[in-house]
């Protein structure tokens, strides 16, 4: 298998890997897998649905999500940092990426801020 085949493999495997872990976040597998293998502990925290309440801590599946969008940036920054900023910005497919990474960021933002709020609620941001 020659290196151009073994890159074309890798960037599929890995594009197909991001869909699925926001298949699995949406699906809240953690819970599935705790039932699955009867373990207590996590049923007892799960049973109380804090991680679907709002302002709720990122679980393990969105920790995963949080670092391929890091990922993603990074790779962008390279990107841009190699090619300047001219040569980048004239390839549109740059500008989708620019724009995607953009509401990933936002969304991060927002859900920080709704964790602060929730936290928060009584002292610094009224009720």
């Amino acid at each position: 298998m020659s290196n151009e085949d073994k890159c074309k493999n890798f960037f599929a495997l890995n594009s197909f890997r991001f869909p699925v872990l926001l298949i699995l976040a949406s699906q809240r597998i953690e819970v599935e897998i705790a039932e699955y293998f009867e373990h207590e502990t996590l049923k007892a925290w799960f049973s109380d649905d804090s991680t679907t309440k709002r302002g709720s801590t990122p679980t393990i599946v969105e920790r995963c999500i949080l670092a391929w969008v890091a990922g993603l940036i990074w790779s962008e920054i390279k990107q841009l940092w190699d090619m300047g900023l001219r040569e980048y910005v004239n390839d549109m497919w740059n500008v989708i990426d620019f724009v995607t990474n953009s509401l990933y960021v936002a969304t991060i933002a927002l859900r920080i801020v709704a964790y602060y709020k929730v936290k928060y609620s009584g002292t610094c941001f009224g009720p």
